[in-house]
C-alpha cells in the first residue's frame, strides 16, 4: 500500500485561500459587469403606474453603445446605466437627460426577460414605495441589433 502525503504548511495555505478568492473575484466581476445579449434590440410597449395612468416606452439597448430610454407620451428620456446583470434579469439606474420636469429622475428599472421577444420592466423608487415598484411595463422587441 502506498501513502501519499501533501505538505500544506501556512503559506500554501493562505496562498491556496487567496487564489480562490480572486478566481471568486474574478468570476463574480465578469458575471456582473456587462447585460446578457439578449436585451440587445429595439424594443416597445406600454407602461402602466400605480395610479392607472398609462404611457409608450421605447428602448434602444446596444451592449457596445449603451441604453437609450425615451418615453414620447412624457416628452422625456435618456440611458439606463447598468448596476447589474445576471442571465435573466438585468438592473439599471435610469438617467433622465430631456425633459426631467416630465419623469422621475434616479429611477431603478429592472428588467427581466421573459422570453426571446419579450421583456418586463419594472420601476422603482425606494426612497417613496420601498416596497412596491412604481410602474411596469411589457415590452417587445421590434428588430434585432448586432451586439
Amino acid at each position: 500500500m502506498i501513502f501519499l502525503a501533501t505538505f500544506v504548511t501556512p503559506y500554501n495555505q493562505h496562498y491556496l485561500i487567496m487564489q480562490k478568492i480572486g478566481w471568486l473575484f474574478l468570476f463574480t466581476l465578469l458575471a456582473t459587469s456587462c447585460a446578457p445579449t439578449w436585451i440587445n434590440g429595439s424594443w416597445e410597449g406600454t407602461g402602466t403606474q400605480i395610479d392607472g395612468n398609462t404611457w409608450e416606452v421605447e428602448l434602444l439597448a446596444k451592449m457596445s453603445e449603451g441604453y437609450e430610454i425615451s418615453y414620447p407620451d412624457l416628452s422625456c428620456g435618456g440611458v439606463w446605466d447598468l448596476t447589474d446583470a445576471s442571465m435573466l434579469k438585468i438592473q439599471f439606474r435610469e438617467n433622465i437627460e430631456y425633459g426631467q420636469e416630465n419623469c422621475d429622475q434616479g429611477v431603478e428599472v429592472r428588467v427581466k426577460r421573459l422570453s426571446r421577444e419579450r421583456i418586463q420592466v419594472t420601476y422603482w423608487i425606494r426612497s417613496m414605495y420601498p416596497d412596491q415598484p412604481i410602474a411596469e411595463a411589457v415590452l417587445r422587441k421590434v428588430q434585432e441589433l448586432p451586439e
